[in-house]
């Protein structure tokens, strides 16, 4: 059997339902699953497909020949009826099928009504009629209708919320009974929570209550509820719509909490403190959370696991911090990149950190017996959307469980952020989506981890730390207690110091988160929306300062009442008296010392202030060179360790140059023959080869004479027929060539005698040229091979004769030469404040190495651009420091102060303000 394949769900089925595609063999069927009911229904093949068709067939006669033209056979009207009865029947229909024409003339047939039109179906509302009917024959109610699970609402009771299920249901209910009300009957079991569900539908169950306790302060909920069900609980239940009967049952639940405290388990909420249902509610994650728990109860025993893992996970972060840092800005993570990826990121940190931490929190509470009732999603801040789960029941819990329950969350998050670690150093080396996905996610778990686990937020940390302490009031005694501090101790039983550090850090660190969230949702508005985002902005802080004072004023009501109460207890007059005195008297003192202060901060804010702008500042020598070498070779020599001063041109090291040394020798021989080549040239024509060439000159006029003799006597011998034709023509050919060899000496002979020409001459001295060229580059190579210091200072370096026999690549640095009788120091100076800095101004540094004493200088350059930072653009400014005595190292680090005009104390403290207004605000009026 194949796995069940997900299928889009046929349009005229109500939305919540998913339907899947089962293949077994060479049979195929469908099922539609209601997950929050937990049911599925089956259907055949020809079924889903009439279904999936029924939108785009209106009439029968079109479904009838799309239907044959699918399976080759025709269907029958009674088969459609039939399928639409089985469809209403499960109450799979949504409301846009009564809209259908076929589906609509089938319910008009069988007279049935939607889940739309009304709450029951046509039969059951003929049952309902003939019910109402008897019961007003009798003059009295009809029962309610039997429970349906598929309308409870938070009203209804649950078995979970009793510790001892049957004991305790049965001691409310007898309770109940015991008071006589007029209950009608209850359609369930006795002692049963379907029984006291059944009564929460009993319209004028309130009415009822309210009469045999008059006495009752009632709580404004209940007020509200009671007004708004006046009309409806005179009036048959069944015939309410679904919101009425929710109201009521909403009413009856508080009422019997009320009247009968110590039996009744109160309301499911997570905050007890506020009955105030907030968020957006999503659905019921109590059948999903029944369904996954067998499957996810083993992954508990991870707790014992987690610590090893993360161990192994900060040792892993640790040892490659720069690693970290260096994906950190290749996956554009953190909040440089607010602008880019702000949306993104919360939607991830729903999906995967927030959805983990809710999950294993229903999961521990649903094992704990509490109630998991409502999954919600809540904007904190306003803008900031999140997934929670509501969760109640919880005052059952023990102590131990409560910190179980609490402490869970955080324990996730942190085996979330050790198992992104380890995955990220896993996949870093590959391509695709991961390691970025990973970094992102243990970045996001992070920033969760380190807001929940505070215990001065409402958060996973605080609930934790109210379990370990046992108490359950700590934010509300800790608020009363800081009140009572500020109004001079005048409800003494709740002065405590303890509470009131902890409400100041609370009231501390809320602040400081609001301003980090508004900060990176500032940015990211502004960055898409300009002047708008701003004004957005604004607005948000606005309503949130409105919020914030509405609960100061609301602590400082119950106090007010704590107080009365206190005092209305104890009805001690004389004692109040005396301490209305005394608080009267600490009330003068306390005004006389408010006035004192008020006046020496007035003071204070108008006295002259030299305002000095200045920033971190960085140390750099007067001259730095790095030695490096033109070749590359071996070093052979290195005469200094590192750290000494040395003078100009002092020999550092020397490196192999065998290679270059072989060719010099190979070109100055060269050089030596081409130098004789040029110097023969040059003392042309020499006397001797004029002498030879005339001498041959002459040998050969000889010998032409002979020859032209030796012709004669052949010619005669030639006409008296003595010697043959042939031999004739060889001596005259003979003849001939002695007297062009005549003339080819006596051309050769003036040859000599002009010399080497000046072209000649040129050439060889351009070849010698060359080739010396070629001697002077291998030379330079030699004289590379030695590093020099190029300038007096300090050779920066430990353990450089170390590098004796390494192999120096071309480039590579040997060490560093830095002049430091003087140094500078950059100061990086925020760019709002730069124009405070002028040219020779006094600047005061100093050193974190020398934190105790001021190093004196002035400005000597201020940079001409804007470098970006991640704090923000600063402008680098230059001052030149006396360093004689050689302290100040480069690379130093400290913060320095440049002096500027002086102004009045109140001017200086708004600069930022003014800053604001001056372009901010200006930026936003269009």
């Amino acid at each position: 059997m194949q796995e069940p394949q997900r299928v889009a769900l046929p349009a005229l089925l109500r939305q919540g339902l998913v339907a899947f595609r089962e293949v077994q063999g060479s049979e195929q069927r469908y099922k539609v699953t209601d997950n929050w009911k937990g049911l599925t229904f089956q259907f055949e093949t020809w079924q889903f497909f009439v279904l999936e068709v029924l939108p785009v067939c209106e009439e029968f006669p079109k479904l009838a020949s799309v239907f044959e033209d699918r399976f080759g056979r025709p269907i029958t009207n009674e088969e459609v009826e039939e399928l639409f009865s089985l469809v209403n029947e499960m109450k799979l229909f949504g409301a846009s099928a009564d809209s259908h024409p076929m589906v609509a003339d089938f319910n008009k047939k069988r007279g049935i009504r939607l889940a739309g039109d009304a709450p029951e179906l046509s039969s059951q509302g003929s049952d309902a009629k003939s019910s109402r009917s008897a019961g007003d024959a009798d003059g009295k109610s009809p029962p309610p209708r039997p429970y349906d699970p598929a309308i409870r609402n938070t009203a209804d009771f649950t078995a979970e919320e009793f510790k001892d299920q049957k004991k305790d249901i049965a001691v409310l209910i007898q309770k109940i009974k015991n008071d006589g009300h007029q209950l009608g009957p209850i359609n369930f079991p006795e002692n049963t929570v379907e029984w006291l569900n059944g009564i929460l539908q009993v319209p004028d169950l309130s009415d009822q209550l309210l009469a045999r306790k008059s006495n009752l302060i009632l709580t404004e909920e209940i007020k509200k509820l009671n007004e708004q069900t006046e009309k409806n609980r005179k009036g048959i239940f069944n015939n309410l719509k679904v919101e009425d009967q929710n109201a009521i049952r909403r009413l009856n639940r508080l009422l019997i909490e009320h009247v009968y405290p110590q039996e009744t388990p109160k309301t499911p909420v997570l905050d007890t403190t506020t009955t105030e249902e907030k968020g957006w509610h999503l659905f019921n994650p109590a059948p999903l959370i029944k369904l996954i728990f067998p499957l996810l109860q083993p992954f508990k025993y991870t707790v014992y696991v987690l610590p090893a893992l993360l161990i192994v996970a900060l040792f892993t972060a640790v040892h490659n911090a720069d690693l970290m840092s260096e994906d950190f800005d290749r996956f554009f993570i953190g909040m440089k990149y607010a602008p880019y990826t702000y949306a993104w990121h919360v939607l991830i940190g729903m999906f995967t950190d927030n959805l983990l931490a809710i999950l294993i929190s229903a999961l521990v509470a649903y094992s704990y017996r509490a109630t998991v009732k409502s999954f919600y999603i809540e904007f904190h801040f306003g803008f900031y959307p999140r997934f929670h789960v509501r969760i109640g029941n919880t005052q059952q819990l023990s102590r131990r469980e409560k910190i179980w329950l609490y402490a869970a969350p955080l324990l996730g998050r942190v085996g979330m952020i050790s198992a992104c670690i380890l995955l990220w150093f896993g996949t870093r080396t590959m391509t695709g989506p991961l390691p970025a996905l990973s970094m992102t996610i243990g970045a996001i778990a992070v920033a969760s981890l380190f807001l929940t686990v505070s215990p001065l937020i409402k958060s996973s940390g605080y609930h934790l730390l109210a379990a370990v302490l046992n108490e359950p009031q700590l934010r509300s005694k800790a608020a009363l207690a800081l009140v009572n501090k500020f109004r001079g101790n005048i409800y003494q039983k709740l002065d405590n110091n303890l509470l009131v550090a902890y409400a100041l850090a609370s009231s501390l660190y809320m602040v400081a988160t609001f301003a980090v969230f508004i900060m990176m949702f500032g940015v990211y508005v502004k960055f898409h929306f300009g002047g708008a985002g701003s004004f957005l902005i604004v607005l948000i802080i606005f309503l949130l300062i409105l919020r914030l004072s509405k609960k100061v004023k609301q602590i400082g009501e119950i106090y007010e009442r704590t107080i009365q109460y206190e005092r209305w207890k104890n009805r001690a007059l004389p004692k109040v008296d005396d301490a209305l005195t005394e608080t009267e008297s600490k009330s003068s003192s306390l005004s006389h010392a408010k006035v004192f202060i008020v006046s020496l901060i007035v003071l204070g804010l108008v006295m002259p202030y030299n305002y000095e702008p200045g920033g971190y500042f960085v140390v750099l020598p007067n001259q730095k060179a790095e030695l490096t070498s033109e070749n590359a070779a071996i070093i052979n020599k290195v005469y200094f360790d590192g750290g000494e001063v040395l003078k100009a041109g002092t020999v550092i090291a020397q490196l192999s140059y065998i290679d270059p040394l072989g060719q010099l020798n190979i070109y100055t021989a060269k050089v030596q023959e081409q130098q004789a080549v040029v110097d023969d040239l040059k003392s042309r024509p020499k006397p001797e080869e004029v002498a030879l060439a005339e001498r041959e000159l002459e040998v050969q006029k000889t010998r032409s004479l002979f020859s032209k003799e030796k012709l004669d006597r052949y010619e005669k011998l030639y006409k008296q027929k003595t010697i043959s034709f042939e031999d004739f023509e060889d001596h005259r050919r003979q003849c001939e060539v002695d007297v062009n060899k005549v003339n080819e000496i006596h051309a050769k002979l003036e040859l000599i005698k002009t010399g080497a020409t000046p072209d000649q001459i040129a050439a060889a001295e351009g070849k010698l040229q060359s080739l010396k060229e070629e001697c002077d580059y291998y030379k330079e190579k030699i004289a590379q091979s030695l590093i020099h210091m190029p300038f007096d200072g300090r050779l920066v370096g430990i353990n450089l004769k170390q590098k004796i026999g390494h192999y120096l690549n071309k480039g590579e640095v040997f060490a560093v030469a830095e002049n430091t009788n003087q140094v500078f120091a950059q100061i990086e100076v925020p760019e709002p404040d730069i124009r405070y800095v002028a040219p020779s101004a006094r600047i005061r540094v100093r050193f974190f190495t020398y934190y105790n004493e001021d190093i004196t200088g002035v400005v000597k350059s201020i940079d001409t651009i804007v470098t970006e930072k991640r704090s923000g653009n600063v402008v680098k400014v230059l001052t030149l420091l006396d360093n004689k005595d050689g302290r100040l190292q480069s690379g130093m680090t400290g913060q320095a102060k440049i002096s500027s005009k002086i102004m009045p104390a109140w001017d200086v403290l708004s600069l930022a303000i003014i800053r604001f207004f001056e372009v901010e605000v200006w930026s936003w009026i269009p």
